[in-house]
């Protein structure tokens, strides 16, 4: 243990060392200074981390639908086909999926990932099949009629 000059020399005077009188030490000398209080706040240290690495989680890929597609994309219909024919749709994002276009020409209904086509009346169009994404696809319509001649 370290002691201050001031307290040294005065502990040699009492124990009869040094042959002359030095004055006692204040007692504001033996006393360690006070830390004056400080006007920036103090922080409670972060606690420990734990010996057990933790592994970085991976962030979840989601995977980009393919393109909306519908088999065939081509649809004739004439006197020697039936007035009904059906189409896949597949790929793109799920159903409900939906058919427009071709008024006049041909009807649609949906079931599932079926496409059914009515032709009505003779004509061409594009029929777009919708996702619930909004992709589309088209299906080209072609409904040919048979002109018989009357003698």
């Amino acid at each position: 243990m370290m002691l201050s000059s001031a307290l040294a020399a005065a502990l040699a005077t009492a124990a009869g060392c040094g042959g002359g009188a030095v004055p006692a030490p204040a007692p504001d000398a033996l006393r360690s200074p006070t830390p004056a209080p400080s006007s920036t706040s103090t922080s409670t240290p972060a606690p420990a981390s734990s010996s057990t690495p933790r592994p970085t989680p991976t962030p979840a890929i989601t995977p980009t639908p393919a393109p909306l597609a519908v088999l065939p994309s081509s649809l004739t219909f004439d006197a020697t086909t039936s007035a009904v024919q059906n189409v896949t749709i597949t790929d793109g994002t799920a159903g409900p999926y939906s058919a427009s276009g071709c008024t006049g020409i041909a009807t649609t209904s949906v079931s599932g990932t079926t496409l059914t086509v009515t032709a009505t009346a003779g004509g061409a169009c594009s029929l777009n099949v919708t996702d619930s994404a909004h992709n589309t696809a088209p299906i080209a319509i072609t409904v040919t009629t048979v002109s018989v001649p009357i003698e």
